[in-house]
Formats: C-alpha cells, sequence, structure tokens
C-alpha cells in the first residue's frame, strides 16, 4: 500500500487478510455442518443398534410372559450418567403389549409416554430423544418398546470443538489485524516524515534532509527527495555567490564609471577598460539572469509534490485511525459487515496512498531532469513535446492561482539533436516577459506555445503567442537590444530577451523574430533539428 510508490507488498498483505478472514468464515461455517450431520448420524447409530439389543432381548419375555429377568437386564443397560439430558446412553425403557397397555417400566420413564421423536437436529441438540420400536418375534409384531436415548454429553462435546475452532480462527485474525495497524501506522510515519521534509524544503530549509529508515520503497523516494535537495542546495548556493558578486560590482561601478567619464578625453586606454569591466558584469548578469530560474524550480517541486505526499498523508492516518476502531469492535464483539467494511476501507487507503506516492516519484524525476538541463549546456537528443512539457509544468506555479493559461500545441515524434537546457531559459524568459508587459492592466490572458516542421527542410518552427496589448511599433525593434525595458525601475533587467535572442542565434544556430498588434505579440523561433556543432573553449 505498496503500500508505496507501486508497493505490491501492502496489496499482497490486505489480499492474504481478505482471504484468510473468508477462508475462515467459510471453515467455520461447513465445520459446524459437518458437526451437525455427524451428530444426526451418531444418534441414528445409536437408535439402530440400541434398537437391536432391546427387541433381541425383550421379544422371548414377550412371548412367555417373563419380565422380571427382563428387569434385571434393563437396569442393568441404563447408563448412570444419562439420567438428565446432559449425560449420554439410555435413560429409560417401557415395553407395552399389542394394545397398549405397559407391561414393564425401566428407569426414569415419564409416566405419559411423549410421543416418538423424528431423527432430527432439532431433536439430537434437545437433550433427550424417545424412541418407539416395535417388538417383533418370528416377524410378528407382539408390542413395541419405548426408550429414552440422552444426547447431551454428545452434543456438548461435538460444539465444543466447533467453538475451539472459531476461538482459534479469531485469535489468528486478530493477530494479522494487530501486523497491518503496525504496518499502517510505520507507513504513516515514513511519509509525514516526507512531508515535513518537504515543507521545510519550500519554506527555505535548504539543508534539510528525509530519514532514509530501511531498504524499502519509502526509503527509495527518501533517497531521491534528499539527492533534489543536494542538487537545489549546491545551485541555490552558486547563485549566492553570483548575486554577492553582481551586489558587490554595482556598489563600485556608478563611482568607476563617473570617475572614467570625467577623465574620457585624457584617459581613453582607462575608458577601454571600463568598456571591458562593463561587458563583463554583463555577462555575470546574463548568468545571474539564468540561474534565477532555479528559484522558480525550488517553489515548482515544492508545490508539486505537496499535494500528492498530503493526500498520501490523510489517507494513512485515516487508515491508522479505522483499524483502531476495528480494533475496539472485536473487542467487543465482531460482525461480518463491520470486517468487510474495514477491508474495503484499507484497500482504497492503501491504492490512494500508492497512487499518490507513484505520483510524486514521477514529478522527481521529472523536476530532476529539468534542473540538470536548466544548469548545463549539455547537448543531447531529445523529444521536443516531452520536453516542453516538462519545461511548461516547472513554470506552472508562476501563474497557476491566476487567470492566466498557458496551451501547449506541439507536433509529436519531432526529435531533435540539441541544447534542452538552453532551450528551456528561451521558453521560461518568453513566459515571464509576457507575463510582465503582456497583460498589463487585464487580469487575464492566454498563452499559447506552439511547434511543427518549419517550410525549410530538417527544421523545427516553435511559436509563443500571446493575446496582450502587444509592443508598439517604436520599440519592436529593440525588444532584443541588452538592458531596453519599459519596466525600468519596476523589476525589469532589460535582459530577458537579449538572453532570448543570444541563445537562439548563437547556441541553438536558429533564427528569431518578433510580431505584434494590439491583439497580441508573437515570437517566431526557426531551428535546425541539428545544432551546429561549437567549437572548445
Amino acid at each position: 500500500m505498496s503500500f508505496l510508490p507501486r508497493s505490491f507488498r501492502m496489496r499482497l498483505l490486505l489480499a492474504c487478510v481478505m482471504a484468510l478472514g473468508l477462508v475462515m468464515i467459510f471453515s467455520t461455517v461447513q465445520s459446524m455442518g459437518v458437526v451437525r450431520q455427524a451428530l444426526v448420524e451418531n444418534a441414528r447409530t445409536n437408535v439402530q443398534q440400541i434398537s437391536a439389543i432391546l427387541n433381541l432381548s425383550i421379544a422371548p419375555g414377550t412371548a412367555t410372559g417373563q419380565f422380571e429377568p427382563l428387569r434385571d437386564f434393563l437396569t442393568e443397560m441404563l447408563a448412570p450418567r444419562a439420567a438428565s439430558r446432559q449425560g449420554n446412553g439410555l435413560v429409560y425403557v417401557v415395553v407395552a403389549g399389542e394394545d397398549g397397555a405397559i407391561i414393564l417400566r425401566a428407569g426414569d420413564a415419564p409416566r405419559k409416554l411423549p410421543g416418538p421423536d423424528a431423527l432430527s437436529l432439532e431433536a439430537v441438540e434437545r437433550g433427550l430423544l424417545h424412541v418407539r420400536q416395535p417388538i417383533l418375534l418370528k416377524n410378528n409384531r407382539v408390542g413395541y418398546l419405548q426408550f429414552g436415548l440422552a444426547t447431551g454429553a454428545l452434543v456438548e462435546a461435538s460444539y465444543g470443538a466447533a467453538r475451539q475452532s472459531l476461538l482459534i480462527a479469531g485469535v489468528g485474525l486478530l493477530l494479522l489485524t494487530g501486523a497491518l495497524l503496525l504496518m499502517g501506522l510505520t507507513v504513516a510515519h515514513q511519509v509525514e516524515g516526507l512531508a515535513r521534509a518537504s515543507k521545510a524544503l519550500a519554506e527555505g530549509d535548504l539543508g534539510v534532509r528525509a530519514a532514509e529508515y530501511q531498504s524499502d520503497e519509502f526509503s527509495l523516494l527518501a533517497r531521491n527527495f534528499n539527492r533534489m535537495a543536494e542538487a537545489i542546495q549546491a545551485r541555490v548556493n552558486e547563485l549566492q555567490r553570483s548575486r554577492e558578486e553582481v551586489m558587490e560590482l554595482n556598489q563600485t561601478l556608478e563611482q568607476r564609471v563617473s570617475e572614467r567619464t570625467r577623465e574620457l578625453h585624457e584617459k581613453n586606454a582607462v575608458l577601454e577598460k571600463i568598456v571591458a569591466d562593463l561587458n563583463s558584469a554583463r555577462n555575470q548578469l546574463l548568468q545571474a539572469e539564468k540561474m534565477a530560474g532555479l528559484g522558480a524550480l525550488v517553489a515548482g517541486v515544492a508545490h508539486e509534490l505537496n499535494t500528492p505526499i498530503g493526500n498520501a498523508v490523510i489517507a494513512s492516518s485515516t487508515l491508522a485511525e479505522r483499524t483502531r476502531a476495528f480494533l475496539k469492535e472485536y473487542e467487543g464483539g465482531l460482525r461480518r459487515s463491520s470486517l468487510e467494511r474495514y477491508m474495503e476501507t484499507a484497500q482504497a487507503g492503501s491504492d490512494l496512498i500508492q497512487r499518490n506516492l507513484s505520483r510524486a516519484s514521477e514529478l522527481i524525476a521529472g523536476f530532476k531532469q529539468v534542473a540538470a538541463d536548466q544548469t548545463s549546456s549539455q547537448r543531447r537528443e531529445f523529444e521536443l513535446k516531452s520536453t516542453l512539457a516538462e519545461i511548461v509544468a516547472t513554470l506552472a506555479p508562476s501563474f497557476r492561482k491566476t487567470a492566466y493559461r498557458l496551451e501547449l500545441d506541439v507536433q509529436e515524434g519531432l526529435l531533435m539533436d540539441s541544447y534542452p537546457g538552453p532551450l528551456g531559459q528561451v521558453i521560461s524568459n518568453l513566459v515571464i516577459n509576457a507575463l510582465t508587459h503582456a497583460f498589463a492592466g487585464r487580469e487575464q490572458g492566454l498563452m499559447r506555445l506552439s511547434a511543427h516542421p518549419d517550410e525549410t527542410p530538417g527544421r523545427v518552427l516553435i511559436v509563443f503567442s500571446d493575446d496582450g496589448i502587444g509592443i508598439p511599433q517604436e520599440n519592436l525593434s529593440r525588444v532584443f537590444d541588452p538592458f531596453f525595458t519599459t519596466r525600468r525601475g519596476q523589476g525589469g533587467s532589460g535582459l530577458g530577451l537579449h538572453i532570448v535572442y543570444n541563445i537562439i542565434s548563437g547556441v541553438m544556430g536558429g533564427e528569431i523574430r518578433a510580431e505584434s498588434t494590439a491583439m497580441g505579440t508573437r515570437f517566431l523561433i526557426s531551428l535546425p533539428l541539428v545544432a551546429p556543432k561549437r567549437e572548445a573553449a
């Protein structure tokens, strides 16, 4: 339950408990049926044997009329323990003539003889079976005899064995239930640990790590989580160092530029050094802008993982609570309907835990790939649709709670040998640019990302569009210039689209152009399916 990612063991455990419970119930019912049938057959055998013995003993005396020797014989046959319904054996014997007159009475016979009993389970369970048989002499009926056969001891012994079997079955089911409860508590504890670790990571505690208990599905999930946390911590530390360098440079840049400007005509060589410093600063800003995408990735991971892991925690807690309630009900007397309800709850809980933890594992794997791509410029083969889908998934939390939507329309089967990391940076910058500029003054908007084969063979056309306010024509030719922004002082650096242009035209060997009307803006990107080879640095 799996339980856990694809935890077959938990489902097997639940199936075993349910199967064993059904087998116990069926076995108990069958045992009771066999015991009852055996009681009736045993009573029938005793009746036949006793009837034959009594008939052979009494028939000669009936013919001669000498009954006193028969009285002593019958008294000896009466069982001392059969004086009540709790004993076993003959209780009384009555001999009557053909006319119904009682000739001989032995034992504790009722004054008024009851009618004979049908040989049935109800008669045997009453403890005293009344039997009437004809007395035959040379195949002629000369009277009848009636005797009482005590069956109480036989009934008690048979049902005692059945009760013992039922007790053993109940104890076995209780032990299995206890094992299931213990496993449910263990699952809840491990899932809660993962939930706490993911929450701490989302709140900025990059040093948090999930506990790895033993070699099971949860330990595998914890190890993957810890690897992801270590990768994020390393990237964030690197980003922090870059930001500190940029801040330090910015603190001295203005003073240095002022000094060099006053000496412009006198120290041209110094001015060239300042230009070189500015170019270096720009490159560092570009790198910082690229690494800033990791912050969004961290938020995306935490947000996407919170839902499936939270659902798994709720399901496991509910399962543990239902198990405790089930144990209390068992102590007060368990009903079959309660057992069936508990089994259904346990099955549903294990399925819910398994689905949510599988979803969390898939998310972690996807985010690991995107993180690796965005922090490196490694070239590899990839399928364009799946890669763009992963990139969009990391961006979704930035506008999930808004009225802005991003639609994806990519043809399947487009294989590229290029750089998925830089491509992800391009898409990320285009989305952020649209959210920042395209929908100013509007509370909703639509973005669309499509990709199809280009008219030129061996190339693909990627189009990113929005239905925003558009770009003024006087600014359209400058959107890719460095440090050009209409939001300076409001968070805009003017480097986002410049980074996009450099990546497309440089690393990926493609082309990009912008089109805009009052109905929105489109960025058309033409890329080769096989990127040009880059010279080693």
